[in-house]
């Protein structure tokens, strides 16, 4: 992956930790950045990170076999898990983990994607002369844009 690649995926995933993120209960005292998942009811899961340290926190259901099982009504420290969520239920301990370490890291903030057209902008546009020409390919900066030529994410 190309290093503005990178540094425009964590513009984006830095959204979950800042005010109206998913997970912005568990904001650090420095930019952060992270992604929730689940396995369809089987587990849910966090990984978040800092420009110095990533950590990973998921909460898996398991029978007495070690058999996958859905995590309803699993007892997790004392309550039953209902409609579990990454957001709510594993970046809670990524959080107080990040936490116990946060005023140790020095701080230092992410790398902005200025040579990724469009990112951070909050409403990218396409110049026309690119766009127009459909043999015109991918823009230099490696992202598609959205739109007739372009890719459709």
């Amino acid at each position: 992956m190309r290093p503005e690649t990178a540094d425009a995926v964590s513009d984006v995933l830095r959204g979950l930790l800042e005010p109206g993120g998913f997970a912005e209960a568990q904001a650090l005292d420095q930019p952060a950045a992270g992604k929730t998942g689940n396995n369809e009811g089987l587990s849910v899961w966090f990984v978040g990170y800092t420009p110095q340290v990533v950590a990973a926190a998921m909460i898996a259901g398991a029978n007495d076999q070690g058999t996958p099982t859905l995590l309803d009504g699993t007892i997790v420290g004392g309550v039953p898990i209902y409609g579990a969520s990454g957001s709510a239920y594993a970046a809670p301990i990524w959080g107080a983990a990040m936490s116990a370490i946060d005023d140790d890291l020095d701080y230092q903030d992410f790398v902005f994607p200025g040579t990724v057209p469009g990112v951070g902008a909050e409403f990218p546009t396409v110049p026309a002369d690119s766009r127009s020409d459909p043999s015109a390919g991918p823009d230099p900066g490696g992202v598609d844009a959205p739109g007739p030529t372009g890719g459709d994410r």
